[in-house]
């Protein structure tokens, strides 16, 4: 269990990395904080949970799943877009 959720969280800091060279967020750090912290916070949440809980518990609406679409997406659509967009 150690090592799968050291991926995730592994895997969260990339996700939130790479969601912000899309958006190219270099110099605002306020946004900055912003998307580090969502990324960050239900990740967080999740695992203080189990570790005190015993138990996983998951929502019909899994975040990291969605949240894996919707960071496509937003990949593709800037794709589409082009980075300007975002300026």
């Amino acid at each position: 269990m150690l090592f799968d959720h050291g991926c995730d969280s592994s895997t969260s800091w990339i996700l939130g990395l790479s969601q912000l060279c899309v958006l190219g967020v270099g110099t605002n750090s306020l946004m900055y904080y912003a998307i580090i912290l969502a990324n960050f916070i239900g990740f967080y949440n999740a695992m203080w949970n189990q570790y005190h809980c015993g138990v996983f518990r998951l929502g019909r609406i899994i975040a990291i799943d969605e949240g894996l679409v919707l960071a496509w997406g937003l990949y593709f659509f800037t794709s589409y877009v082009g980075y300007g967009f975002w300026q």
